[in-house]
């Protein structure tokens, strides 16, 4: 039996398949990434995850192969120690390969199995990750939100709190953003918010919910919100731009597979960033992935297995 994970900085997801790929159960638990929760809590949250798929089973076969997709997974140290922490902790479940890698190559693999791809990643944070036929790989961001996630829901929560603040002192336009904010929180006053934004169980997450607000079709029309979006956009085409070019992909055929809560929620539109990308980048397929990204470290387990 095989388990795939995909353990990220919000939830954990994952698969018990058989060798042919059929999917025999699923489960989600808390974080497994390093940057959310401490390493014990990531290990009891993968467990979890793991006890309540197998109770959903009928099949009492052991693990024979694992592979896990992890945020924050970055350098060369971080890989070595994550994988042996892991490895030592499912040894005795697992007597096969025990194989972890970052989660942007499981979100690439979740819709694309092309020799050149790409995979944009744009929900609480951003990143962008890409391999060519060489063999050689490029990644963009995916650094969290103090060096990176320019383009992110957090971005965009954090631009709409600075708007509906400029707009309230009146450093910056008149902008529904500041109604919004005071009715979010539901707060009198910009000062109110301080309060919030500063307490100590305001997180990344809290900001880049913000993002809901374009599910508003005023917000939509507001010219400081929609100023907002297309920045937004502009920022996550940034990312492919410097991965396409650092791999030479700029007159060549590759897949762009474009993943995460903002494309799936369609606060960024993917056909209007594919259509302003295609000017400079004319031969690639926009891919939407129909399955959230456990799927793509399926699928990796099931090509090693060959």
């Amino acid at each position: 039996m095989y388990l795939a994970v995909d353990g990220g900085g919000t939830k954990t997801h994952v698969l018990l398949a058989n060798s042919r790929g059929e999917v025999l159960a699923q489960a989600q638990a808390g974080p497994l990434s390093w940057a959310s929760v401490s390493r014990d809590e990531s290990w009891q949250n993968l467990e979890q995850a793991l006890q309540e798929a197998q109770k959903q089973t009928n099949f009492d076969e052991p693990l024979t192969k694992v592979l896990i997709g992890l945020a924050g997974m970055d350098t060369v140290p971080e890989k070595n120690e994550m994988s042996a922490f892991f490895e030592n902790k499912l040894r005795n479940l697992v007597p096969g390969p025990i194989i972890c890698i970052n989660d942007s190559q499981i979100a690439l693999a979740s819709g694309s199995q092309a020799a050149n791809g790409v995979v944009l990643i744009a929900g609480t944070g951003s990143a962008c990750f890409g391999k060519n036929v060489q063999g050689q790989e490029a990644k963009a961001g995916g650094l969290d939100f103090f060096l990176t996630d320019q383009g992110s829901a957090f971005d965009i929560g954090h631009q709409i709190l600075l708007a509906a603040e400029q707009s309230w002192d009146g450093r910056g336009p008149k902008t529904i953003l500041e109604e919004k904010v005071l009715t979010y929180f539901q707060i009198k006053n910009m000062l109110d918010l301080k309060h919030k934004v500063y307490g100590d169980s305001f997180s990344k997450t809290e900001i880049a919910k913000l993002a809901t607000f374009y599910d508003d079709e005023q917000v939509r029309n507001d010219q400081t919100a929609q100023a907002i979006l297309d920045d937004a956009m502009k920022k996550l085409m940034v990312h492919i731009q410097a991965v396409v070019r650092r791999l030479g992909l700029d007159q060549e055929e590759f897949d762009l597979v474009l993943t995460g809560g903002l494309f799936r929620h369609k606060v960024i539109d993917p056909n209007n960033l594919a259509s302003a990308l295609r000017q400079q980048f004319p031969h690639f397929n926009t891919i939407l992935p129909q399955k959230p990204p456990v799927y793509g470290a399926l699928q990796l387990l099931l090509v090693s297995a060959k």
